[in-house]
């Protein structure tokens, strides 16, 4: 049985995943908060890039202030097209783009095929996030973006950290998050209009 486990900025990429891709959807519309139309979506794509280097498997998520997570997966080149719930494309509005980079404690790592699976790998529950969380956490991440009305390519973003590989956690210790203390709560979208920094094309 599928069974999330890990920091809760893991716990809330994990989420987004599941809304994004439709797992778990409700025929019943009234159990879908999120419910969004296909017309209300637009293409996004994009590259991943560690410092300057295309970043395979980085899982890229769009939070905008309707609560709809916009999801999509790096390919070999660093691309990525985004989805919402399990349709192709984003709503066009205001976001804050976090990226994950879930590595096991073997350095491989962790795509949306391992993140959803009903029944997860060994190497996907040890799996830690590896990006700090200026990049990796809705609350704190410093990229933002505006999706227009057409959408588009061109939504790139490039991390100058380097990724940390986590160390294999011993029976009984208290599992970190590199080593970030703060437990954050999910994305605070409300306040101030975002900056629109990298990703507009």
């Amino acid at each position: 049985m599928f069974s999330p486990k890990g920091s809760p900025r893991r716990l809330w990429f994990t989420l987004a995943i599941l809304v994004a891709t439709g797992c778990g959807e409700s025929e019943n519309a009234n159990d879908q908060p999120w419910r969004i139309e296909p017309g209300d979506l637009r293409p996004v794509s994009g590259t991943i890039t560690l410092r300057g280097k295309p970043l395979p498997k980085a899982i890229v998520a769009f939070f905008s202030k309707s609560g709809v997570p916009s999801v999509g997966e790096t390919g070999d080149d660093g691309r990525y097209s985004l989805q919402s719930m399990n349709m192709d494309g984003a709503p066009p509005g205001e976001y804050k783009v976090a990226i994950s980079y879930l590595l096991s404690p073997d350095g491989e790592p962790q795509g949306l095929a391992a993140r959803s699976a009903m029944v997860q790998s060994e190497a996907m529950i040890a799996a830690r996030e590896s990006l700090p969380s200026e990049y990796s956490d809705a609350n704190r991440t410093k990229f933002r973006t505006t999706v227009g009305e057409k959408g588009g390519d061109g939504f790139n973003f490039d991390i100058e950290a380097t990724p940390q590989a986590p160390e294999r956690q011993q029976p009984g210790s208290v599992e970190s998050d590199t080593g970030d203390p703060q437990a954050p709560a999910p994305p605070d979208t409300d306040g101030e209009k975002p900056p629109t920094e990298e990703g507009t094309p």
